[in-house]
């Protein structure tokens, strides 16, 4: 361009051209350079040393700019600075080269020593997250630790917090066990709730309170199997000082000390309704034939409805009408139609329905002749109204000991006397032709009996028994009666005595315990009876058949009312401190209650004669009247046997007894029952005579369950006696012989059906027949202990029997002596009475048991040793090394014999049987979990107890069976039992429940 020319040649005039600097940014150097930079004025010095100036074509030194820009500064900006600072270019990159290496230097002197503190760094954090991951798996590892201790110590603390409970468990059921003797059933069976799982409350099933609770609520206890059981407890927070019960049973009306009227439905145990009392003192009720209740509180009588919610009537007492008796101041007379009331010197007589006053007699103000002090104060001490009401006798006086007997007439309105200066007359009563009967004593007396710390002193006294005319007032005659007990109530019961064949219309007196009857026409003694105890309370039994008696001792006792039965029954029905008792009876037959109150309780417990748990299941299709004797439960069925003969199969799947035969004989003490086979066949041995032709004697019989089918089992001899042992599906037997086949030890094969003798190494002087056997688990021996051939022999000798090879081993022992074997067939023990030999099958004895306190009966092998059954029915068990290890008192009525009591296990329980006696016991505690009384057999699979009942009761079958309770059934039983009653707070702070 000519102006870029331009400019360069005016930059010119006044620099040089090495001021100009020159930047190729696109084409070529030759196109794009101006040519007056291209030309220059050069001086050359030449060779011989001049100088010459000439023009001459140069190449500016231009900065290439034409490659890439970051390449452009690298390289091409160096030139450009060189010709601006005026040195060289090659110095200037060198010089830049060095700037780059001491740069390069220092960068790679920071990034090493950058990268060494970052290493370092780095090795630092990883020390630290190594020390912090052990510290992390220390605290880890101590955490751990520490909750594993805090586990253990949780562990330990529910442990001890489950033992505690256990033992409490085991404690609140010990206690119900005591209220269940005391009588209390409600109060046993509450404490034994107390001590089993509920809600909210996880305390562990012991077998103890299991059984409590089971026992206290009968569970299991089979008709007829009692006479008479306490089944409630009717109590108050005071004392009762009288109840009564409606005619029509359905009520209980109970007076307590403080004053309150407490009314009972009998039919669920619960509190009708609670009258308080009206005032300081409620003196006496009394109820009427439809329910009515009269109340005499101090001041005043009420009268409510048989709903005891509506009031009658109500009469005002003023200060001359109070009584000051509890208990004895208002009856209802004339069927109930008529209130009688009497204070301490009036006697009033009130409609029961309108509380109008019909009599009302001003006694203190007819016969007091002075105003004396309170000690001496007018008082009306007995009275009794006749059955129509007319006739009113009155016991009065001044002075207990010195009082007047009176019969007030009311359709003649006036007093006739009896009798004048008597003492203490205690019971009067009114035949139906209106005889007046009294007991008193003639004169005061200072004689009673002494009692100091443990001795008691008894002075003999005399009561009388007068019979009085009513109208006239005359004795007709009088009876004197010695006694020594003065404690008791008195009573006078009318009835006809048979006395040598003749009937006579007699009187019962009761007093004390004296039991006298007397012909009413001439006060001829008919009998006289002497009881154990004070009688407490007496009536007439059935339609005239004799009289019972409730003493204080707890005895009920039955007397006939017929010279030629001159003997008293006395039953063991109640406990002993029984202050007084009121029986009544229910619809159905023979199903007596008694309501009884003991002096040292509060409360009225209801006995019942019929109580049994009512939840027996009975068979259909038993005879009538036949007492089951033998059972045994086979799979789905059941085999029993009864007095009558009668062999029965029932099907416990159907519910229905498959068939029944009769089997031969005419006792059925003769027949007993020896195993059921695998293939269905049940064994039994008949000692009875079965024809014309036959003799007394055992004899093996086999009955085919399919069809209830007897054969004879051949191959055995028919001897007098046979001793057997079921084991492994084999009956092994000795035998005494008979004329076919000699005597020695049998074996019967059940599932061949055929017998082999053994051939014995014996003299042949053993009587295989009587005496003792028993056969090891395997079959391969056995232990038979031979009777004495003496009958006052004290010893005999036992004999351990191969029964393969026939080899016999003599061991010494006692008359009593038996033999059980372990289950491993290499032990077995004998029992000599005194003590247990324990023998190895090889080696012989190595261990003896003492008896411990009393001589052992019976025994069985366990896991842990030995269980032994002692003569006073208590239950041992001990390991091998003769170490008792626990102990149980079991139930029985006698000493029992070896062959009575039964031992079959059941899982982790042991069934024990003595007889009509029986008991599961829990292994693993040794504990009793139930009782039962008749059991026959169990079939553990159904869970069925099947029992033999002890009397006909409401027509129910003479045998059955009872389901099995879970434990949360018992728990439910029990609540349903109790309803509303609770542990009143008393007991639970008494016994730590909360």
């Amino acid at each position: 361009s000519i102006w870029v020319r331009k400019e360069i040649e005016t930059f010119l005039k006044y620099h040089t051209k090495k001021e100009i600097f020159t930047v190729l940014v696109d084409g070529e150097p030759e196109d794009v350079i101006p040519d007056i930079l291209q030309h220059d004025t050069i001086t050359i010095k030449k060779a011989d040393g001049t100088t010459e100036t000439k023009e001459a074509l140069i190449e500016p030194l231009s900065c290439d700019y034409r490659i890439g820009i970051k390449k452009a500064r690298k390289v091409e900006l160096p030139r450009l600075a060189a010709s601006l600072l005026g040195c060289s270019y090659d110095e200037l990159v060198q010089r830049r080269r060095q700037y780059e290496r001491r740069r390069n230097a220092i960068i790679g002197t920071i990034s090493t020593c950058a990268g060494l503190c970052v290493m370092a760094y780095l090795v630092w954090s990883l020390m630290q997250i190594r020390m912090n991951y052990d510290l992390a798996q220390q605290n880890y590892q101590l955490a751990q630790d520490n909750y594993m201790l805090a586990q253990a110590n949780y562990e330990t603390a529910q442990a001890n917090y489950q033992e505690a409970l256990k033992n409490q468990s085991e404690f609140l059921a010990t206690i119900s066990g005591q209220y269940l003797e005391n009588n209390d059933r409600v109060s046993a069976v509450l404490l034994a709730l107390a001590a089993l799982p509920s809600e909210g409350n996880d305390r562990p099933v012991t077998t103890r309170a299991e059984y409590a609770l089971t026992n206290s609520l009968s569970c299991y206890y089979t008709p007829g199997a009692f006479s008479m059981l306490p089944v409630w407890q009717y109590s108050t927070s005071y004392e009762i000082d009288k109840f009564l019960i409606t005619q029509d049973t359905s009520k209980i009306v109970a007076l307590d000390a403080r004053g309150d009227i407490t009314i009972w439905n009998t039919k669920d145990h619960e509190v009708y309704r609670v009258i308080p009392r009206d005032g300081n003192v409620t003196n006496d009720f009394a109820l009427d034939r439809d329910g009515v209740l009269i109340i005499n509180y101090r001041e005043k009588l009420v009268a409510y409805d048989n709903t005891y919610e509506d009031v009658l009537w109500s009469v005002d007492l003023d200060s001359t009408y109070y009584s000051y008796y509890t208990g004895k101041s208002v009856w209802t007379i004339t069927d109930g139609e008529e209130v009688m009331y009497t204070g301490s010197g009036h006697l009033m007589i009130l409609d029961t329905q309108t509380g109008s006053i019909k009599l009302d007699l001003d006694v203190r103000g007819t016969f007091s002749e002075s105003g004396s002090s309170w000690a001496d104060v007018f008082t009306i001490y007995e009275v009794k109204a006749s059955r129509d009401g007319r006739l009113i006798a009155l016991s009065v006086g001044e002075n207990y000991n010195d009082q007047n007997l009176y019969v007030y007439d009311r359709d003649a309105d006036e007093y006739i006397c009896m009798a004048e200066s008597i003492s203490d007359v205690s019971f009067m009563r009114f035949s139906e032709d209106n005889e007046l009967f009294v007991s008193y004593q003639k004169e005061a007396t200072d004689n009673m009996n002494f009692v100091m710390g443990d001795m008691e002193m008894m002075v003999r006294d005399v009561r009388t028994l007068s019979k009085f005319d009513p109208h006239t007032g005359k004795e007709e005659w009088g009876v004197d009666i010695p006694y020594t007990l003065a404690d008791g109530n008195t009573n006078i019961i009318f009835c006809d005595y048979t006395f040598s064949g003749e009937v006579y219309p007699a009187v019962g007196i009761i007093f004390s315990n004296k039991l006298y009857f007397y012909s009413t026409k001439d006060g001829k003694l008919l009998a006289d009876n002497e009881m154990t105890g004070e009688a407490v309370a007496s009536y007439k039994v059935g339609d005239n058949a004799g009289i019972a008696v409730v003493l204080k001792t707890g005895k009920y006792i039955y007397a006939s009312l017929d010279s030629d039965k001159q003997y008293l029954i006395s039953y063991s029905y109640f406990s002993s401190g029984i202050s007084d008792s009121n029986a009544f009876f229910s619809e159905e037959e023979n199903d007596n209650h008694f309501l009884v109150k003991y002096s040292d309780q509060n409360g009225i417990i209801e006995y019942v004669s019929t109580y049994y748990d009512q939840n027996y299941i009975g068979i259909d299709g038993v005879e009538t009247g036949e007492t089951i004797q033998s059972a045994l439960c086979h799979e789905d069925k059941v085999l029993f046997f009864g007095s009558n003969m009668n062999l029965y199969c029932y099907d416990s799947s159907s519910g229905k007894i498959d068939w029944k035969t009769v089997i031969d004989g005419s006792s059925y003490t003769a027949v007993r029952f020896v195993c059921v086979a695998p293939d269905g066949m049940l064994y039994l041995i008949n000692r009875g005579i079965l024809s014309d032709e036959d003799r007394t004697g055992d004899k093996l019989f086999r009955v085919d369950l399919s069809d209830g089918s007897i054969s004879r089992v051949e191959g055995v001899p028919y001897c007098q006696s046979l001793v057997e042992y079921y084991v492994d599906n084999k009956i092994v037997m000795g035998a005494m012989g008979d004329d076919d086949l000699p005597g020695g030890m049998y074996i019967y094969d059940c599932e061949t059906h055929t017998s082999e003798r053994i051939e014995l190494n014996d003299d042949n002087s053993i009587n295989y027949g009587i005496g003792k056997l028993s056969v090891s688990p395997d079959c391969k021996k056995a232990v038979f202990v031979a009777n004495p051939r003496g009958y006052y022999d004290t010893e005999t000798t036992a004999y351990l029997i191969d029964l393969e090879s026939g080899e016999l081993t003599e061991i010494p022992c006692l008359t009593d002596s038996f033999a059980v074997w372990d289950k491993d067939s290499k032990t077995y023990a004998i029992g000599c009475g005194a003590y247990i030999n324990l023998y190895d099958v090889t080696d012989g004895k190595f261990q003896t048991i003492p008896r411990g306190d009393s001589e052992i009966v019976s025994m069985v092998f366990c896991d842990k040793g030995l269980i032994t059954y002692n003569q006073v029915h208590t239950l041992t068990q001990y390991d091998l090394d003769g170490n008792m290890l626990g102990s149980i008192q079991l139930e029985g009525y006698r000493v029992p014999r070896f062959e009575e009591i039964k031992f079959k296990f059941f899982g982790e329980e042991l069934l024990v049987s003595n007889d009509a006696y029986n008991s599961i016991i829990d292994l693993n505690d040794f504990e009793i979990r139930t009782k039962l009384y008749g059991l026959k057999c169990y079939d553990p699979e159904k869970g069925r107890f099947y029992v033999k009942t002890f009397s006909t009761i409401n027509g129910l079958s003479n045998f059955g069976y009872y389901e099995r309770l879970s434990i949360e059934e018992l728990i439910e039983r029990g609540l349903e039992y109790v309803g509303s009653e609770t542990l009143s707070d008393e007991m639970k702070n008494l016994y730590g429940i909360t």
